[in-house]
């Protein structure tokens, strides 16, 4: 289970745990609605039609430093594969730095390099093997600015990989997500602990270099630290070791490179210590995913612009589906009391791989304007512009999307959402605003929203999913469904 903590987390787990059965049209919205009497009220239910995209928008996502990045191998039979791979740096405390002897007094004992571990989304018994390299890109930087951008983004895009030496691997662990997480005792010190650690030993020669240098040498300033000595780390799994999670770290200053190393004082005595290089706010870091979905049962049914009796929803770099409403078109004007898109979970088994490649804990829906080729930002459309910012409970209870759980008809527990769009279906009707189609995301940070103030993620990055049926689905239909009355 993820163990992220964001914004909206405790929204989405009260609907988690909420068990639901299939909604009494005649008291959608908890009594508010008028009871559907077929004389001043009616119920009404459109076909939908759906298509499957890849959401290139979302791929090319920006990462920031604060947020967790993801590293590891996954295997989703019907999503397809995913690699992803984790790059930093590390600096000294302060530069220049010396170590507090010479180096003919020093004795290194080990190099361990430390990231904090927050999550994991997948299996987290499964053990994959997680490779240790250098980086050699000279354009990783945190002060780098993109040519693309409008405003001096110093950030990594997740389509963007690092240059790095696989010819020499520094370091190695073979780990499951669940052995990251229990207290550990170190051996350099008998009372020392450590929990939610990735811990990788690196190689002697590779620590030694660091009690090697002088006055003059690697550690003068930042600029002769990144150009002669480590331009950073990568961390990248290595593909035939198995391994089906992605595990979430935080690069913060609890990410770092220990050195454990013993100094001879001048009694010629031995004292053991250890001498942090730490990521800071001098350090980049990037986080690549790639998604291969030809393995998955997705591929034949993606990017074809062919209407679709199955709806595929993956979390950024992910999917989306596009939706129409073709009846409304032809509605007559009503006052409209509620229009709930309905989605429906299509279960594809076995029950192992559902309980941890589980099904999103929201569903985000936005306009697409298709005349244009883009999405509307005017939120108003389908949320009530009356009620608090995007980023707050009571904006999500209105719009929904939220995960319910449910049984379908072989008692199967399953997901099923229902979005609220009965501001955009009483515009389409009554204010006449064109009938765009709808794009249903699992969002990590939709990118109209980066502005100077960074919004929080709506949802883990990588993790999530969703296999619904769609307007043509024999069984788990998608449809809009309407409670409206006549205008007399």
């Amino acid at each position: 289970m993820l163990l992220l903590r964001y914004p909206l987390y405790f929204l989405f787990f009260l609907f988690y745990v909420v068990s639901c059965t299939k909604i009494d049209t005649t008291t959608i919205g908890g009594g508010i609605l008028p009871s559907v009497d077929n004389i001043n009220t009616f119920e009404q239910d459109l076909d939908v039609i759906t298509k499957n995209y890849t959401d290139t928008i979302s791929d090319s996502a920006f990462i920031f430093s604060s947020d967790p990045h993801i590293l590891g191998l996954l295997n989703d039979p019907v999503f397809g594969k995913t690699q992803a791979n984790l790059y930093f740096q590390v600096t000294p405390p302060v530069y220049p730095f010396t170590f507090s002897v010479g180096a003919d007094s020093l004795f290194l004992d080990s190099a361990v390099l430390v990231v904090r571990y927050s999550a994991a989304y997948g299996d987290t018994l499964a053990k994959q093997r997680i490779n240790v390299y250098r980086i050699t890109d000279d354009s990783f930087s945190v002060t780098r600015k993109l040519s693309d951008a409008t405003t001096a983004f110093k950030f990594y895009r997740i389509n963007e990989d690092v240059v790095y030496d696989n010819s020499q691997v520094l370091g190695s662990a073979y780990v499951s997500p669940s052995e990251l997480r229990p207290q550990r005792i170190l051996g350099y010190k008998k009372d020392s602990l450590a929990s939610m650690q990735l811990r990788i030993r690196l190689d002697d020669n590779f620590g030694r270099s660091f009690l090697d240098q002088g006055p003059d040498g690697g550690f003068v300033n930042d600029s002769i630290y990144r150009a002669t000595f480590l331009k950073g780390f990568a961390l990248v799994p290595e593909a035939s070791a198995g391994g089906n999670a992605l595990m979430y770290f935080q690069t913060s200053a609890d990410t770092r490179l220990l050195i454990y190393h013993r100094i001879r004082k001048r009694d010629g005595s031995l004292d053991t210590t250890v001498q942090p290089f730490s990521f800071s706010s001098f350090s980049a870091a990037a986080n690549y995913i790639n998604r291969d979905r030809s393995s998955g049962e997705i591929a034949g049914h993606l990017d074809n612009n062919q209407p679709d009796d199955m709806v595929y929803l993956q979390g950024t770099p992910g999917t989306y589906a596009r939706v129409w409403i073709p009846g409304l078109d032809t509605l007559s004007n009503r006052i409209i009391h509620r229009a709930e898109l309905v989605v429906k979970q299509v279960w594809a088994g076995p029950q192992m791989i559902e309980d941890y490649l589980y099904p999103a804990n929201l569903i985000y829906p936005e306009v697409f304007n298709t005349e244009t080729g883009k999405i509307v930002t005017d939120d108003s459309l389908i949320f009530n512009p009356f009620l608090p910012s995007i980023y707050t409970p009571d904006f999500f209870v209105y719009v929904d999307g939220a995960r319910r759980n449910a049984l379908d008809l072989s008692a199967n527990s399953v997901a099923n959402y229902r979005i609220n769009l009965t501001r955009y279906i009483q515009g389409v009707i009554t204010r006449k605003n064109k009938n765009f189609p709808l794009h249903l995301t699992i969002p990590y940070r939709p990118l109209r929203f980066y502005t100077n103030s960074i919004p929080a993620p709506f949802s883990p990055l990588g993790a999530g999913k969703l296999r619904a049926g769609g307007g043509s689905h024999p069984q788990y239909k998608m449809y809009l469904r309407i409670i409206y009355s006549k205008i007399q």
